[in-house]
C-alpha cells in the first residue's frame, strides 16, 4: 500500500489497472501538500465520488489525465468536474487528455465543455493531446475543438468514432495550424477520398493513421500507415 500522506514532491502519478477504486483516491487527495500535474487512472474502478476529491485537491495544478476504460464513470460526473463553478472550486483545465472507450459518456457536450475551459484565454490555445477512441461525438466536436485548440493541438486520435464524417475531419484539418502533426482514424470507414485527398495538408508535417488504409495515398499529401496483420 502506498501511503500518499507522506509523498511531497510527487508531480506524476500513474495507477493505471491497478487495483485503484475511491478510497485510494481520496487517500491520495488528503495530501494538502501534493500538486499532480500528471495522473493516470486508466482501466481503474474509480466513481463519480474520485471527481470530486480530484477536482477538490488537483484542480489548479492537473494539466494531464487519463481514464481510460472506467466505465463506472458518469455523464454527469464528468460534466461536474469540467463546469467552471467557484463552487465547484477550481477549474480544471487541462493540455492532455485520454478518455477512450467510455461508450456514450464522451459526446458533443462533454467535448465542448473540456476544450473550452482548456482554452483560458479563448485564444484557440488549450489542449495539446486527445485521445478520444470509442467515443459518440460528431462534427460538432470537431468544430469546438477547432476553435478551442487550433492553436496548440498536436495529436488527436478520434478512432471508432463512427459519427463524424468528411466534412467535419477536413474542417478541422483547414482550422488547426501547423503544430498539429497527427490525426488517428481507425476504423472509419465512412470517411472517403473526399477528405483524404481534399483536406490540403502537407503531408511532410501532418500525418493521418488508419487500419484500413494502403500506404501512401495520390499527391502525397498523407503519409498513411497500415497496420500489418500477421
Amino acid at each position: 500500500n502506498i501511503k500518499f500522506s507522506t509523498l511531497c514532491s510527487l508531480r506524476s502519478l500513474d495507477l493505471s489497472s491497478t487495483k485503484c477504486d475511491d478510497s485510494v483516491v481520496s487517500s491520495l487527495c488528503s495530501n494538502p501538500k501534493l500538486a499532480l500535474s500528471h495522473l493516470n487512472l486508466g482501466t481503474t474502478k474509480i466513481t463519480d465520488k474520485s471527481l470530486e476529491g480530484l477536482r477538490s485537491a488537483f484542480g489548479g495544478s492537473l494539466r494531464s489525465l487519463s481514464l481510460d476504460d472506467c466505465h463506472k464513470l458518469t455523464k454527469i460526473g464528468l460534466l461536474v468536474f469540467f463546469t467552471p463553478s467557484a463552487d465547484l472550486g477550481i477549474t480544471v483545465s487541462l493540455r492532455r487528455m485520454s478518455l477512450t472507450n467510455l461508450n456514450q459518456v464522451v459526446d458533443d457536450e462533454l467535448v465542448k465543455l473540456i476544450f473550452e475551459t482548456a482554452d483560458m484565454r479563448s485564444g484557440g490555445d488549450g489542449v495539446v493531446h486527445a485521445d478520444l477512441k470509442g467515443s459518440v461525438l460528431s462534427d460538432r466536436s470537431l468544430e469546438s475543438i477547432a476553435k478551442h485548440a487550433n492553436k496548440s493541438l498536436e495529436y488527436l486520435d478520434l478512432s471508432f468514432c463512427h459519427s463524424i464524417s468528411d466534412a467535419g475531419a477536413g474542417y478541422l484539418c483547414s482550422k488547426a495550424g501547423r503544430q498539429f502533426k497527427t490525426l488517428k482514424l481507425w476504423g472509419l470507414q465512412q470517411l472517403s477520398d473526399d477528405f483524404f485527398d481534399g483536406h490540403g495538408r502537407d503531408g511532410t508535417n501532418f500525418q493521418v493513421e488508419g487500419a484500413w488504409m494502403d500506404g501512401k495515398r495520390k499527391g502525397g499529401a498523407i503519409q498513411a500507415k497500415k497496420k500489418q496483420k500477421t
